[in-house]
């Protein structure tokens, strides 16, 4: 049955309107795609993992169908308290996140639950909810709801692991500042001293990052002085076993980059570079032929 509401739902066409409901014409489609969800929902347990990869297969074959997907999959899971497999679906509803958008609604309701959400036995839940909010994208500014709802909660949450890996998603997505303030917590709770100096590393660099998006058109030095105190903490990091070769080679060649622009944008009138390139008629053909 799931696998033809599958068929169903991608071979009809589905149009959503401003408020994220299916037009008339779309009918067949909705109902197809509601039905999937639903049947979701109750299967058995047994069941259920091969129907997560029907619905992860529609929304990747036919992304039209993946915003109808993700809304009526947040609204059962947020209105459904008793849910046993609840932490499964909400990682199939982050991998719906990076194909189709989530609407502001959801959004609102998933940082609202969020809080609830951080504890030893929910913390797959909680992390997937936060990766769910981070690829709906936004610049995550202090005043940001999606930042304060993935925030919230974390200065009593014990789990440093599950802390690293929040931390870790807002790396891979680009929220730095989410990351530096998760971080700070990490790194003060670090068993071994090895770990701290790696958490330290971290830190630092994503402080750094942080500010170079801040202020885009300049490179201020306060990010330089993070980046060389994340290449010390890397050093301090490194073993015979483990010698953090890539890391420190990103981190310096990040401080070379960004010495570099630096440079440039103190220039007040930097020196015209002229480039005179003589050729023949021959080597234009053979350029155009080599283009072609």
């Amino acid at each position: 049955f799931a696998r033809t509401l599958f068929n169903e739902a991608r071979h009809q066409s589905l149009s959503i309107d401003g408020d994220h409901r299916p037009t008339t014409s779309s009918a067949a489609a909705s109902v197809a795609v509601t039905c999937l969800v639903q049947v979701l929902v109750e299967a058995p347990v047994k069941t259920q993992p091969t129907i997560i990869k029907v619905v992860e297969g529609l929304a990747t074959s036919c992304p039209r169908v993946a915003t109808a997907l993700l809304s009526r999959l947040c609204q059962a899971l947020l209105e459904s308290k008793c849910l046993s497999s609840a932490s499964a679906m909400w990682v199939l509803v982050s991998h719906l996140a990076s194909i189709g958008s989530v609407p502001d609604t959801i959004q609102a309701a998933i940082v609202a639950a969020v809080p609830s959400k951080w504890t030893a036995k929910e913390s797959t839940t909680a992390l997937a909810m936060a990766v769910t909010l981070l690829r709906s994208g936004g610049g995550y500014s202090s005043a940001d709801s999606r930042r304060q709802g993935i925030l919230v909660a974390m200065t009593t949450h014990d789990d440093s692991y599950a802390l690293y890996q929040t931390a870790r998603e807002c790396i891979l997505h680009g929220a730095f500042d989410i990351a530096t303030d998760i971080l700070s917590r990490v790194k003060a709770h670090c068993a071994s001293e090895r770990t701290g100096h790696w958490m330290a590393a971290l830190h630092a660099w994503t402080s750094a990052e942080g500010l170079l998006v801040s202020q885009p058109s300049i490179v201020p030095s306060v990010g330089l002085v993070h980046l060389h105190a994340a290449i010390t903490s890397l050093e301090a990091a490194a073993t015979s076993t483990t010698p953090m070769d890539f890391p420190l080679a990103f981190s310096n060649f990040r401080v070379g980059y960004l010495t570099t622009l630096q440079s440039l944008f103190q220039v007040d009138r930097p020196t015209p570079y002229i480039c005179i390139i003589s050729c023949s008629f021959d080597d234009v053909l053979f350029w155009r032929w080599y283009e072609s």
